[in-house]
């Protein structure tokens, strides 16, 4: 920025370095010419030192360097404001940041709570198709879709498929049915037992009813350790 006035930076025409050039450039014409007019050097001394002394003290006391201090403070204020609109900007930008990222996690958080909910969904359609398909007693599981029974004329069995799924060998197992009659009345009892059945291993079982007829049959116990 430019200053105002003749001396081209701001300031007045009585700063100490015009106050110089004005003094060696006046002073010797001046004292030539008052010496002349009173033909002697005394008043003429007098009279430029009281002149240059006044022109001097002028020169101290009136203010030079406002118009300075305004073209400063504007040359910080342009030096400083290029700094704030960064500054402005970076904030804007850190809020967008945020923003998508509370948005992203929040995406994640629906995404990861819809995938438990079809996990709980599944693990529940399975537990219901294995109801309907197998029973379990304590790692024992009687296939259900196994179970077939037979009469004849001195009685009847039933069998079916019985899965160790412990991590260990079942020393003994034994496996009973109850038997009902055509009224629905309890007629008797059939069972079957193992005796060392390994670690997933399989028990095609053949529970014998001893002689007793019946029409149908419903699973009582499995037990074994």
């Amino acid at each position: 920025m430019k200053g105002s006035g003749s001396t081209g930076v701001g300031g007045t025409w009585f700063s100490a370095s015009w106050f110089t050039v004005l003094t060696l450039a006046l002073l010797p014409p001046l004292g030539v010419t008052l010496m002349w007019r009173y033909r002697t050097w005394r008043t003429p001394a007098k009279l430029l030192l009281s002149t240059w002394g006044l022109c001097w003290t002028l020169a101290v006391i009136l203010p030079k360097d406002e118009p300075v201090r305004q073209t400063s403070d504007a040359l910080l204020s342009d030096q400083t404001q290029p700094d704030q609109v960064p500054t402005q900007t970076s904030r804007s930008d850190n809020r967008i940041i945020a923003a998508q990222q509370a948005a992203e996690r929040e995406r994640l958080q629906a995404a990861e709570a819809e995938r438990e909910r079809k996990e709980a969904a599944a693990l529940a359609a399975e537990a219901q198709r294995k109801a309907g398909e197998e029973y379990e007693v304590d790692g024992l599981v009687l296939l259900l879709k196994t179970l077939k029974g037979s009469t004849e004329e001195y009685g009847g069995e039933i069998t079916g498929v019985v899965v160790n799924r412990r991590n260990r060998e079942v020393g003994y197992a034994q496996i009973s049915f109850n038997l009902y009659d055509a009224s629905g009345a309890q007629v008797g009892s059939a069972f079957d037992n193992i005796t060392n059945l390994e670690a997933g291993g399989k028990w095609r079982f053949k529970a014998n009813a001893f002689g007793t007829d019946f029409v149908r049959f419903r699973f009582a116990e499995l037990t074994g350790y």
